[in-house]
């Protein structure tokens, strides 16, 4: 009894090896058919994995297109384990080069954990991706102290942006964002104190106009947004907070439409701040006063698109309503310049 019991492990051991011989060969092909075929992913080399309990590839210089630039790491594993044939384990170094018009920047971080679980029924697009990582450092500088997110694929709904193809309900954390590294969001900085950092959290929803297989995410035009909604977002920073409700749609030319609602105890304490480093004149804050207050008492028309009633703003806060709509982006009645880019 020992001796068959012996030989069937044996042979199952075999024939698991076996299968992941030819599992990482098929990884292996797939990858440099993708790389020769599209525009969106490149290697130096790519080879499979010298570890029996991994099957995978290990994968050297690769570079991903993104809008406007490419991204470059110095390797990447990608592996499954034979008892959890549809779950990825990515390793990641802890340093990317991100190369944008306006430069190459390096960015360092704690090596992450990137898991992801695909759907072998539908293009083994991903069905769940979970990311954290932390100690991010942009360019020499303190970037932000940790970042999380967590998708999962849900059925496109009737509510769903025309031609939306994919769906993905998603949970995000990002804690101690240090505005100064990040030249988008250097100007804000005048309003704030030294120590003061921002952190943002939240679910929600976002659609793509494409199924993100791995073929599709290897060739352009790569999947896009469609639209984003926002269930629930709290925004900190510093000493100031906000939470955001609403939907934002991209329109023929890719720009947001539709709208958001901000609520905020700390709007008037926000104009005060930004009077004292100068960004808005003293005189001026009176009537921002009076405007925001004024804004604040308007009706705001989400319900069609974010699927729920808008709440009114509780004791002691305001609801700022942001409207986006033919290019243009406003608060309330006030324009405040264009809308910003969904997609390309």
């Amino acid at each position: 009894m020992m001796r068959k019991s012996l030989i069937w492990l044996v042979l199952v051991v075999v024939m698991l090896a076996g299968a992941g011989v030819v599992a990482e060969n098929l990884i292996v092909g797939e990858l440099r058919r993708l790389e020769a075929q599209g525009q969106a992913f490149s290697a130096e080399r790519i080879d499979t994995l010298p570890q029996p309990l991994r099957i995978g590839v290990h994968v050297t210089g690769p570079v991903a297109a993104i809008s406007n630039g490419a991204v470059r790491l110095d390797s990447a594993d990608l592996w499954i384990e034979p008892l959890s044939p549809f779950t990825a384990r990515i390793g990641l170094p802890g340093k990317a080069t991100i190369e944008q018009p306006d430069g190459t920047h390096e960015l360092t971080f704690d090596p992450p954990s990137v898991t992801a679980r695909f759907q072998p029924l539908a293009g083994l697009a991903p069905g769940e991706v979970n990311v954290a990582t932390s100690n991010l450092v942009l360019d020499g500088a303190p970037l932000a102290q940790s970042a999380n997110i967590a998708a999962n694929a849900v059925p496109v709904d009737p509510s769903a942006p025309a031609s939306s193809q994919a769906v993905y309900d998603v949970n995000w954390k990002l804690e101690g964002l240090d505005p100064k590294a990040l030249p988008v969001l250097a100007s804000l900085t005048g309003a704030l104190e030294p120590e003061d950092r921002i952190s943002f959290e939240g679910q929600g929803r976002f659609w793509l106009d494409k199924v993100p297989t791995p073929r599709a995410m290897a060739a352009l035009p790569s999947p896009m947004m469609t639209g984003l909604r926002f269930d629930r977002a709290e925004l900190h920073v510093g000493a100031l907070s906000a939470r955001v409700l609403g939907r934002l749609d991209a329109d023929a030319q890719g720009r947001a439409q539709g709208a958001l609602a901000i609520y905020t105890s700390d709007a008037i304490p926000m104009l005060d701040a930004a009077a004292e480093a100068g960004m808005i004149p003293k005189r001026a804050v009176p009537l921002a006063q009076a405007m925001m207050r004024r804004v604040s008492a308007m009706p705001v028309a989400l319900s069609d698109q974010a699927g729920a009633a808008v709440p009114d703003a509780a004791e002691g806060e305001l609801r700022l309503p942001l409207t986006f709509a033919e290019g243009r982006m406003s608060l309330g009645p006030i324009p405040l310049g264009a809308a910003p880019r969904l997609r390309p």
